[in-house]
C-alpha cells in the first residue's frame, strides 16, 4: 500500500506524462518505458449521466477482492492510501470526478456537483450546485451543507489520516486544525441553499476542481457521525454501502438502492456486491487466482503477483491475458528519520550502500519494479533523471568513518513480503558496515504508526504515489509540512527547503514551475539526502477469468473496480 497525494494544477488544459495500461502477452519482462503525454482538462458545464457502458458488461454476480490486509479506515475523512480510494469509489461521491475520454485524455468532471466548477475573482471563490435527486443510502436527499460538515470533520485533530489540502487552503495556513473548532461551516465555505456551496480562499487556487476529487468532499450526515467510529459503518452515497464489517476479516457490500445512475456519470452498479477478504498471504492469493478455480474466478486482487509465480503468469497466454499492468506514481523508499539519523554523512552512506537490483529481485523482478534513484516518479511532468550516490558500498564505508555504528531500527509491515524486502536492505547495508534491527509492525496500522512524529524508528520501508503525478505536492507532503499522521515520514524540517516550495507553489508560470519541482528533487537528494529511493513501481495483478470491467486507474495506481462485472451471470 501507498500513500496518495494530490498535486497542483493551473488552470484550464495541462500536457501531463504517464503511461497507461496494457494487457501481458507472456513477456518476462516488461518492455521499456515510453511515457506519452495526455490532456488533462476541466469539463465545461454538465456532464449527464449515465455512466457510458463498459463493454461486455452485464448486471449480477459478487465480485471478491482478495488482500493481506484490510483497510486502515472507511472514514472518507480519513482514508490515506490507494486501496482505501479505490473503495471509495463505490461507496462515496465527491463533488468532482475523474474519467478517461474517448481521445485518452483525463477529465475532471461535476459528480455529485453539476459540473466542474464556476470560479470568480481570479479563482479565489468556486461555486457548485448539486445535481438533482442525489441521495444517500437511506434515501435521503444530499444537501450541501452535508458536505461542508465533511469538510469541517477534516479539520478534527481526532481524525488525523487523509488528505488535508483543502483544510489548509480555506485554513489560509498549515496548522489548519486550530482554523476551526466546529460551527455551522468551516472557514471558507457556505451554504446559501440546500444544493449551493461556495469556497473562498485567500489567493488563487485553480486547481481547486481537481483537489474536489478527493474523498474529504463525499458527504457526511451530521446525525450519523460517529465520530472516530464512523470508518466502520460509513454512510453510503456511491452505488454501493457496507452490508456487514468485521475488521481485518472481511467487508461485504451490497447495492445501494437508493443511487441513481442517471445522476451519476463516473460510475456502474453491475456486480450485486462485493467482498473485500483480508487477511491472506500475498503467495496465496497470486495461487489461486493463477489456479482460477471455482469462486476464485470471480475474485480480482490489488496485491502483485508473487516473484514465484511469475513464471506461471507470463508462459502461459490464457494466465497472462488475466494481467492488468502498467505503470505507475508510485515510488518505494526507505525513509530515513532525520531527527533519529542526524548526520548528513550517514544518510547519504546509507543511499551509496543500497542495492537496488536485489530489492527489485525482493519486490518480484522488472514486471513489478524498476530502480530508482529519483523522488520524483518517471511518469511525473518534468521528471529528470539522476543518481546522486553511485559510490556503492566502499563509498559508503569511507563517508562511514568516524561515526559511530550504532544500531538503526528499519520499520516494515508484518508480512512475508515486506519482511523479504526488509531482509535485502538490511543485507545491503550491513555490507557496508551498518548494523540493522528489524522491527516488524502490523500491517493493518502500518502507516498509522510509522507516520507518528514521535516513533521510535530510524528507518522506515515505504512507499509514496501521486493521485495526480506531479512534482509540487508530491515533495510538499513528503519533505515540507511535519505533523502527525502526515506523508513527512522522514521527519523532514529544513526552512530552506520549504521557503523554495512556497516560491514554486506560487509560480504562475506552470513550465517554470515544473522545472522548478525537478531541480528541488535533486537538491533534496544531493544536499539533505532524507530518503533512499528505492524502486518504481508497476502494477501487475491478476483477476479470475470471469471479472471484467478491470483496468488501471490513472489517478489511483491500482485496478479500479468502478466498471467491474461478472462475466455470464
Amino acid at each position: 500500500m501507498y500513500f496518495c497525494g494530490v498535486k497542483r494544477l493551473v488552470p484550464a488544459l495541462l500536457l501531463f506524462v504517464l503511461c497507461g495500461c496494457t494487457t501481458n502477452p507472456g513477456r518476462t519482462a516488461p518492455p521499456p518505458e515510453q511515457p506519452h503525454g495526455f490532456q488533462v482538462t476541466y469539463a465545461a458545464g454538465t456532464v449527464a449521466g449515465p455512466a457510458p457502458e463498459a463493454p461486455g458488461a452485464v448486471r449480477g454476480g459478487v465480485i471478491t477482492q482478495l488482500s493481506p490486509s484490510d483497510f486502515q479506515s472507511l472514514d472518507p475523512a480519513q482514508m490515506n492510501v490507494d486501496n482505501e480510494f479505490v473503495a471509495g469509489e463505490l461507496l462515496f461521491r465527491t463533488l468532482t470526478g475523474t474519467r478517461t475520454t474517448a481521445s485518452g485524455d483525463l477529465e475532471v468532471v461535476g459528480d455529485l456537483a453539476t459540473d466542474a466548477g464556476r470560479s470568480g475573482d481570479n479563482a479565489r471563490t468556486w461555486t457548485y450546485t448539486l445535481r438533482d435527486g442525489v441521495r444517500y443510502a437511506d434515501g435521503r436527499p444530499i444537501t450541501s451543507r452535508d458536505i461542508a460538515y465533511a469538510i469541517g470533520r477534516g479539520f478534527d485533530p481526532k481524525l488525523p489520516l487523509g488528505r488535508r489540502v483543502l483544510q489548509q487552503w480555506l485554513a489560509g495556513r498549515d496548522d489548519y486544525p486550530t482554523a476551526y473548532q466546529g460551527g455551522p461551516t468551516p472557514p471558507g465555505v457556505r451554504t446559501p441553499d440546500d444544493r449551493t456551496i461556495v469556497f473562498t480562499f485567500d489567493r488563487p487556487r485553480p486547481d481547486l476542481p481537481f483537489v474536489a476529487t478527493q474523498t474529504v468532499t463525499a458527504p457526511v450526515p451530521a446525525d450519523r457521525d460517529t465520530k472516530e467510529r464512523y470508518g466502520t459503518r460509513p454512510v453510503a452515497s456511491g452505488p454501493y454501502q457496507v452490508d456487514s464489517y468485521t475488521q481485518g476479516e472481511k467487508l461485504v457490500l451490497k447495492r445501494n438502492p437508493a443511487w441513481d445512475a442517471n445522476t451519476d456519470p463516473l460510475r456502474h452498479q453491475y456486480p450485486d456486491g462485493f467482498e473485500f477478504v483480508a487477511g491472506l498471504s500475498p503467495a496465496a492469493i497470486s495461487q489461486r487466482l493463477v489456479a482460477d478455480q471455482g469462486p476464485d474466478q470471480t475474485a480480482t486482487t490489488w496485491s502483485s503477483v508473487t516473484p514465484e509465480l511469475l513464471p506461471q503468469v507470463v508462459d502461459h497466454p490464457d494466465v497472462a491475458r488475466r494481467v492488468t499492468e502498467g505503470p505507475t506514481a508510485n515510488v518505494q523508499y526507505l525513509y530515513i528519520n532525520t531527527k533519529r539519523v542526524t548526520d548528513l554523512n550517514a544518510r547519504k552512506a546509507l543511499n551509496h550502500a543500497i542495492d537496488r537490483d536485489s530489492f527489485v529481485k525482493a519486490m518480484g523482478g522488472p514486471a513489478i519494479a524498476t530502480p530508482a534513484t529519483t523522488l520524483l516518479s518517471p511518469v511525473t511532468p518534468g521528471y529528470q533523471a539522476y543518481n546522486a550516490y553511485e559510490g556503492g558500498p566502499d563509498k559508503a564505508r569511507e563517508l562511514l568513518q568516524g561515526i559511530k555504528a550504532a544500531p538503526l531500527t528499519l520499520a516494515t509491515a508484518n508480512t512475508p513480503t515486506s519482511q523479504r524486502r526488509a531482509v535485502a536492505i538490511k543485507t545491503a547495508l550491513e555490507r557496508a558496515g551498518f548494523l540493522i534491527t528489524l522491527q516488524p509492525v502490523d500491517p493493518q496500522y502500518y502507516y498509522a504508526t510509522v507516520s507518528k512524529k514521535e516513533n521510535p524508528y530510524d528507518l522506515v520501508l515505504a512507499g509514496y504515489s501521486g493521485l495526480w503525478p506531479d512534482g509540487s505536492l508530491t515533495l510538499q507532503s513528503q519533505f515540507g509540512e511535519l505533523r502527525d499522521g502526515g506523508d513527512n515520514l522522514s521527519q523532514f524540517d529544513v526552512p530552506a527547503i520549504t521557503a523554495r516550495m512556497a516560491q514554486l507553489a506560487a509560480e504562475p508560470d506552470h513550465t517554470k514551475a515544473v522545472a522548478g519541482w525537478a531541480r528541488l528533487d535533486h537538491d533534496i537528494m544531493a544536499e539533505q539526502a532524507p530518503v533512499v529511493p528505492l524502486t518504481y513501481i508497476r502494477s501487475y495483478t491478476l483477476s479470475g477469468s470471469k471479472v471484467g470491467g478491470i483496468s488501471l486507474s490513472r489517478t489511483l495506481n491500482l485496478p479500479s473496480l468502478r466498471d467491474a462485472y461478472v462475466r455470464g451471470s
